[in-house]
């Protein structure tokens, strides 16, 4: 019975398991930020780098020192920010200027791409602006006379736009709208806050949900636009950064010392329950395309910051930093990595693996954690989960292109339940299957 029962899960994640192939991407995965210069922190720079940090360059030397924000567009082509005379601009990845717009994003912040072309922004000219590029120049699309525009929402979903609006002196309003700024008619938010910039990083996680951080009260916010319910969730911390995975499934909180990251599907709930990942300062998050990887800016001294990259397991990997300076945005493009080096992985000749070899986990049984150990002897396509007895997938291993090394997983089976669960591991082709059986 139990042979017959493995060879149907089997059977079932063999059917659902896709072949990995090297596959060759049209443009890097690349990732950018914005960083004061080291010798002048009024100046402040664009920078480009490959995933792992290297080819570092310099693609545009005048952003505004009034704002943090560079943003890719979804097809991560062209790239918009607010240059130092307050201008919107749109540049190609290379760094080319192709669009300038005379008015600029608030604070240099607030603008937001919607599909590969479409760009909104508020301005402290009353409005909300927006352009369809190539063809179109920018339009405002509504003026009802309040003082300050930010972080207009488009969702992606739908043709709703959610945006803040502040009277001077008075109320912060949270406003839903269509995308040309008409059917002005649901507030979703207001109150008095001492500081405009209450409700910021507005994100939409699905066609009804949408998702916004409080900076005075250090709370998330999440709303159902369907059921017209409101939650709030302390996360007892400083939140300085939202960031939403590209396939709308986790959410990264940035906190004074930790990053915290949750699955959307609870939100709504009374309570969330978060992963929590240990970091100096993060001030800025971005997830790669593959949802699966993310790098976060770390203030580890005064005026002095870092880029880490890590995936969701929690494994670091290493990245080329060239320079202390401080850095203020980064984003990432729409071109997942390949060729990240885990910071625990040794490559050195002598240390090299002469053959494939994944080790059986240990120990096992366990409690609620225990390790995986493989060893790749040379650049391999690599996909490593775990599925429950159903064929369920229950957890991401590691996938993707490695290079040459031993590798440590720990595997953490906190939040599952006991009982038998199967690892499948599939490198160039070849698969091997272990039984685990946390028992708590």
């Amino acid at each position: 019975m139990r042979k017959t029962l493995e060879k149907i899960i089997f059977t079932a994640i063999l059917a659902s398991a896709v072949a990995l192939s090297p596959k060759a991407d049209a443009q890097a995965s690349q990732i950018i930020f914005t960083q004061d210069t080291i010798t002048n922190s009024s100046t402040r720079q664009l920078i480009s780098t490959n995933a792992d940090g290297t080819n570092r360059r310099v693609l545009y030397d005048s952003v505004t020192t009034d704002g943090t924000r560079a943003r890719f567009s979804p097809d991560g082509k062209q790239i918009a920010l607010v240059n130092a005379s307050g201008q919107m601009v749109v540049l190609d990845n290379s760094g080319k200027e192709l669009y300038r717009f005379a008015a600029g994003g608030r604070s240099g912040e607030d603008f937001t791409w919607d599909g590969n072309s479409t760009l909104f922004w508020g301005d402290y000219t009353p409005g909300i602006f927006k352009t369809n590029l190539p063809n179109a120049p920018k339009q405002i699309i509504w003026t009802p006379g309040f003082r300050y525009f930010h972080n207009p929402a488009p969702n992606p979903f739908n043709n709703i736009l959610a945006s803040v609006l502040h009277e001077y002196g008075s109320t912060n309003f949270i406003y839903l709208s269509d995308k040309d700024g008409k059917n002005l008619n649901l507030t979703l938010w207001n109150n008095s806050p001492s500081n405009y910039d209450e409700q910021l990083d507005l994100s939409w996680v699905s066609p009804t949900g949408l998702l916004w951080k409080n900076e005075v009260v250090d709370s998330l916010y999440y709303y159902d636009t369907a059921t017209k319910t409101k939650t709030a969730y302390s996360l007892h911390h400083p939140l300085s950064s939202i960031r939403v995975s590209p396939n709308d499934s986790l959410v990264a909180a940035c906190g004074k010392t930790t990053l915290s990251i949750f699955d959307t599907q609870q939100l709504g709930n009374a309570a969330i329950s978060t992963s929590k990942k240990s970091v100096v300062s993060p001030l800025s998050f971005a997830w790669a395309a593959d949802s699966r990887h993310y790098a976060v800016v770390s203030s580890y001294a005064y005026n002095k910051c870092k880029i880490i990259v890590f995936d969701i397991n929690g494994q670091e990997y290493a990245f080329q930093n060239k320079s202390d300076a401080w850095i203020r945005d980064i984003d990432w493009n729409n071109v997942p990595p390949t060729n990240l080096i885990p910071t625990d992985v040794r490559t050195d000749e002598k240390t090299i693996p002469q053959e494939f070899k994944i080790s059986p986990v240990y120990p096992n049984p366990f409690n609620s954690s225990t390790t995986l150990q493989y060893q790749l002897s040379k650049d391999s396509d690599i996909s490593i989960k775990v599925y429950d007895v159903l064929g369920r997938e229950v957890m991401d291993v590691a996938e993707g292109h490695q290079h040459p090394g031993s590798y440590n997983r720990i595997l953490d089976f906190t939040k599952n339940a006991s009982g038998v669960y199967f690892l499948r591991s599939i490198v160039n082709g070849k698969v091997e299957t272990q039984e685990l059986v946390p028992m708590k």
